[in-house]
């Protein structure tokens, strides 16, 4: 995913709330085609034709619900409700800014607006689109702010929001933490990893969504738009 410019872990029930543990090997298996969106695929306000992405072969999206806990994508409930409509299986996503608010309002806010999905939630933390790229929280301080989000998503949803991230920023960003490895894995796209041989963030030893191309071209939608992949096996 790409935005726009617009406590401990250790009190985490985890375990029962993660239904996969696959090895890393497992990801050669056939996997389902998917996309994920934001405003920036509305230009000008023209609408996605979520009938020709389904009959293009996808079956699942994630779309941009929030960002802070100041803004809503003014396009979230049409294409959520336009693709289920359509057959896809719907998820949200929040784009973290850990430097702007506390993560349990960013996840609050997420639980306000996102409605019903099929998927489980995304939280989308990654490169910092404004400034430093650690949102000058590393550390321990970032691994808090994580803890804090995905603890009150849980609270709500009795489930994890899945967490989106590439391994150049959790690396640097987190410390190379471990603490979130039983909660799925949303890999970013990476030049030096590939669905089989995998470069994941630290702690992970497999993914459940892969992002496979942030410039995809697919009927219905105009312009580029993130192409992903979901494991099966």
């Amino acid at each position: 995913m790409r935005t726009r410019v617009i406590g401990a872990l250790a009190a985490l029930p985890i375990a029962a709330a993660i239904t996969f543990s696959a090895t890393a090997q497992a990801a050669t298996a056939p996997a389902q085609r998917g996309l994920d969106v934001a405003s920036y695929q509305h230009p000008g306000g023209v609408g996605i034709n979520w009938h020709r992405v389904a009959r293009a072969g996808y079956t699942f999206v994630f779309v941009k619900a929030t960002q802070n806990d100041n803004y809503v994508n003014p396009y979230y409930a049409q294409d959520r409700n336009a693709a289920e409509r359509n057959g896809l299986e719907v998820g949200a996503y929040a784009f973290a800014t850990p430097n702007q608010s506390p993560a349990w309002r960013q996840a609050d806010y997420l639980i306000e607006h996102m409605g019903h999905t099929t998927l489980a939630p995304v939280l989308d933390i990654e490169w910092n689109p404004y400034g430093a790229l650690c949102y000058d929280m590393r550390g321990q301080r970032m691994v808090d702010w994580i803890a804090s989000f995905e603890r009150t998503i849980y609270r709500h949803l009795h489930e994890y929001a899945t967490i989106n991230t590439p391994s150049s920023w959790w690396n640097p960003c987190t410390g190379r933490s471990h603490q979130f490895a039983k909660i799925a894995l949303w890999d970013e796209n990476n030049h030096y990893s590939t669905p089989s041989q995998p470069v994941l963030p630290a702690g992970w030893h497999t993914w459940l969504y892969w992002q496979k191309s942030i410039t995809g071209r697919i009927p219905g939608i105009v312009g580029y738009v993130d192409i992903d992949v979901r494991r099966t096996a």
